[in-house]
């Protein structure tokens, strides 16, 4: 793949931003949900692509509680988030140290 957009390390930082930014949108006394929704169906979509069951099922719960304003439920989401990541960051690491022994022999 020479689209660098595609690569796992590009992912795991482009789900850390999304998850720096949705936790710093729901700080807000009064989140803008629309917007959230927005951000957390790109996120959706990057996970489905990745193969991330476990963070995309989390979106489709953060939308749904995105579309009802339903902030305490979008917190609760994401309190389950940080777990879900690490666990595909440690994946996706592991991946990428198993390709570069395969480019090494």
């Amino acid at each position: 793949m020479s689209d660098s957009s595609l690569t796992p390390s590009h992912s795991l930082q482009d789900s850390a931003t999304k998850i720096e930014s949705i936790h710093r949108m729901l700080q807000a006394p009064e989140p803008d949900f629309q917007e959230l929704d927005q951000l957390v169906h790109q996120f959706k979509g990057s996970s489905a692509s990745l193969g991330a069951r476990a963070i995309t099922e989390l979106c489709v719960q953060l939308r749904a509680h995105c579309q009802q304003r339903n902030k305490q439920g979008c917190e609760a989401c994401m309190a389950h988030m940080g777990h879900a990541y690490e666990v595909l960051k440690a994946k996706l690491q592991a991946l990428m140290a198993d390709e570069a022994a395969r480019t090494q022999s």
